[in-house]
């Protein structure tokens, strides 16, 4: 009997997120709190890498669903995500961008406030591997 392939996870089609929607949330956020523009193409880059990561890693996908059912919004968790891939860009691209977002802002967790004027001091941090390659 031969194998049937099942049609690649597409993340707008098996939820109810819109990856570019939330990708310009997360730049936008970003961008108040660094009163400093980024491009547009940001935003592009992680609607981009969110789609391919859903549609290659069960892992991630899990990691929506389990967000859905435990917390009732997969949405903060896309958040969180693309949040961590923006930070490992800039830390790549602009570092002076980068050492002025807050130190637990690279782990996807934090929120930035609105209109937020303190700047933390800055730092480094270390990124895996894998987001060093997978982003931008």
């Amino acid at each position: 009997m031969a194998k049937v392939a099942r049609p690649p996870a597409r993340l707008e089609h098996d939820t109810p997120l819109i990856a570019l929607a939330a990708a310009q949330q997360v730049v936008d956020e970003a961008s108040r709190w660094l009163a400093e523009p980024l491009p547009a193409s940001y935003a592009r880059r992680l609607a981009r890498v969110a789609r391919a990561t859903y549609a290659r890693s069960e892992s991630f996908r899990g990691n929506l669903a389990r967000s859905r059912q435990t917390a009732g919004d997969e949405r903060d968790c896309l958040y969180a995500f693309m949040r961590h891939w923006l930070a490992a860009g800039l830390h790549r691209d602009r570092p002076t961008l980068f050492a002025r977002l807050p130190p637990d802002y690279a782990w996807g967790g934090v929120e930035l406030p609105p209109g937020e004027t303190t700047r933390s001091a800055p730092r480094t941090a270390e990124f895996t591997e894998w987001s060093e390659v997978f982003l931008f």
